[in-house]
């Protein structure tokens, strides 16, 4: 399914919390309205067997521990907005819960234990027990010595089908779109962000040797890892001075003309005016102070490209990467909708200029829209 897996789990908690409102409302379309309509009777009569089985009601539940899991990463690798290394422990974390959940040998007794309390709840329903298979004899060939064997008990055939096989699925997934190379260049563009450039100015010794070696690994053809460690080191001791004076100041100078401090003190002249350090007048705040999107911002305002290249080649590289496509996904979605309902009155350019707009939000938002109108209404 290409619904997204939080979509999944909170379609899977509204059908819980309203499992009876569910039950009633579909013996009422079957027995009013499925008289009448032999596909909705019908529906509403298989979707009745289906939710009133303990086979479902097993499955909801082993689901449900699945997503309390796996929904707070997935809503995390989402954000637009990630601590990277935050998103690196996560997953490492979830990991470790589906690798222990794999191990776990009373996981059939918890899900039992689970559907007999939602069953006693739910008491004025009667479920229906698993269904035993019947044992199918196959031919053996000649010369064919494996025996194929069939489990008969319906609980283990549950555990070995369903438990274990999602639990292989979601780990060899895992290890395939976060191996050690994705961890790795997740790890080193941790370092772009404020947090870690604060930490490492105060202790320079503090950044690990290995820094921006599996980034420099993969992007070696433009970076190089030594010379990106000297120009990040040299950065991370300018960063702050570049933050604060990243808009003019509202005044460069003072005057201070205070007869009281004249008479106190024959050294200060009171006729002259004194320079003031500049002051913060509007610093960029973070929406997370490990992002990285907040750092390329005083980068590109203190024209810094030229003095740290390599810095600079790095950076574009990370903010370019997607570590998910949560939100060009949310994008095209609009635009499968715009496209099917108007394709018809719709040319190639207008589709692809729609595109644009609603993957570059964040600059559509700045942009003067009254001037586009008077633009567009000159044209």
């Amino acid at each position: 399914s290409t619904t997204r897996w939080t979509s999944q789990d909170h379609a899977l908690q509204a059908i819980l919390e309203t499992f009876c409102s569910v039950i009633d409302t579909l013996e009422y379309s079957r027995n009013t309205e499925g008289r009448e309509d032999q596909d909705l009777g019908h529906m509403a009569g298989c979707l009745l067997s289906y939710l009133l089985s303990k086979r479902f009601i097993m499955t909801a539940m082993w689901f449900q521990k699945i997503f309390n899991v796996l929904s707070p990463l997935s809503t995390l690798l989402q954000t637009r907005d990630l601590d990277l290394l935050a998103g690196v422990n996560s997953i490492n974390d979830a990991k470790k819960s589906i690798q222990k959940l794999r191990k776990n040998d009373s996981i059939m007794e918890y899900l039992t234990n689970e559907v007999n309390i939602f069953i006693k709840e739910n008491d004025s329903f009667e479920f229906s027990e698993f269904k035993t298979t019947r044992i199918r004899k196959k031919k053996r060939m000649s010369n064919e010595e494996n025996v194929d064997e069939c489990i008969q008990d319906p609980i283990e055939k549950f555990k070995v089908e369903t438990v274990l096989g999602s639990l292989d699925v979601i780990l060899s997934n895992l290890d395939q779109y976060f191996n050690d190379t994705t961890i790795g260049v997740m790890k080193d563009m941790a370092l772009f962000s404020k947090k870690r450039i604060i930490e490492i100015k105060k202790n320079p010794n503090s950044l690990p040797d290995e820094s921006f070696a599996v980034f420099c690994e993969v992007y070696g053809t433009f970076v190089e890892q030594e010379t990106l460690k000297s120009e990040f080191l040299k950065f991370c001791n300018v960063y702050e001075l570049f933050e604060n004076t990243t808009f003019l100041p509202e005044h460069f100078y003072i005057s201070d003309k205070s007869e009281t401090e004249s008479i106190c003190s024959f050294e200060e002249e009171t006729d002259q005016e004194q320079e003031l350090e500049l002051p913060k007048r509007k610093q960029i705040n973070p929406i997370n102070i490990s992002s990285m999107k907040t750092i390329f911002n005083v980068f590109q305002n203190g024209s810094l490209g030229n003095t740290f290249p390599s810095l600079d080649a790095a950076m574009r590289i990370s903010l370019t990467i997607p570590l998910s496509s949560a939100s060009t996904e949310r994008s095209f979605s609009k635009l499968k909708i715009i496209k099917s309902r108007l394709r018809t009155t719709m040319s190639q350019a207008r589709l692809e200029d729609l595109m644009v707009i609603s993957c570059e939000q964040d600059i559509v938002d700045k942009m003067d829209h009254e001037e586009i109108v008077h633009k567009f209404a000159a044209n």
